[in-house]
């Protein structure tokens, strides 16, 4: 087996990116799925996608990096939604 190169597997590692973040369900059988066709398209063994994905994202595993970019979309949305100065007003009145 050829040795992977890293542009191909930084371009490999994009497209799963991409494709986590447009998963309407990112179960582990959907990212699987996700993860096996893009294998599939760059000849990759799916520890090399795996391990690929893990050096570029602070060790974490593709489940862990989109359930925590979903925490956080989430936790963005709540915060512009919210008035958090309001909040600490009526907090401080309470006092």
């Amino acid at each position: 087996m050829e040795k992977v190169t890293r542009k191909l597997l930084n371009q490999a590692v994009k497209e799963l990116e991409v494709g986590l973040l447009n998963l309407s369900n990112p179960t582990y059988n959907n990212i699987d799925k996700l993860m096996r066709k893009i294998m599939s398209s760059y000849s990759l063994t799916a520890e090399e996608l795996h391990y690929g994905f893990r050096d570029l994202h602070n060790n974490q595993t593709p489940d862990e990096w989109i359930h925590n970019k979903r925490k956080m979309k989430t936790f963005k949305e709540f915060c512009e939604d919210v008035n958090l100065q309001e909040i600490w007003r009526n907090s401080q009145l309470k006092k």
